[in-house]
């Protein structure tokens, strides 16, 4: 991640940047990344490797509106729509694609507090920008 990506991050999140934080973002991405590598929880530590195996991360993810979620996900990214709460007092629901899942859930208080950071990998960029591009007038981001 560059200088750049950091900035557009912090715009979209509305946090203050400066370098000092870019580079205090790199060292951390860097160090996470390593620590991924040798399969440790400390990277002072390296020659208790663990040994458990997970299949699957799925993250949180909070909406005032629940709507938006899906808007960006199944709408516009074609994820379906798995596990499904949406008709309950607290809606909520995990929606799935290839090998990736997220739960969403509608809740005020944690979408004020929350600010969630994810990545999406593909193989194929153009088409995913072509069809956020399309599909941008339905978020409230600019870009």
């Amino acid at each position: 991640m560059d200088i750049a990506s950091i900035k557009l991050i912090a715009y979209f999140y509305k946090c203050p940047f400066s370098e000092q934080y870019a580079i205090m973002y790199l060292q951390s991405s860097a160090k996470y990344y390593l620590q991924g590598i040798n399969g440790v929880s400390n990277i002072n530590n390296a020659k208790h490797k663990h040994h458990m195996r997970f299949t699957k991360l799925v993250p949180n993810i909070f909406f005032e509106d629940i709507k938006d979620g899906l808007n960006l996900f199944v709408d516009c990214l074609e994820f379906s729509i798995g596990y499904n709460d949406l008709e309950s007092e607290n809606p909520c629901c995990v929606v799935q694609k290839d090998m990736l899942s997220v739960f969403l859930f509608q809740n005020k208080e944690f979408a004020d507090k929350d600010r969630p950071e994810i990545r999406l990998h593909t193989d194929n960029i153009e088409e995913v920008y072509e069809k956020i591009l399309r599909h941008i007038h339905n978020f409230y981001i600019l870009i």
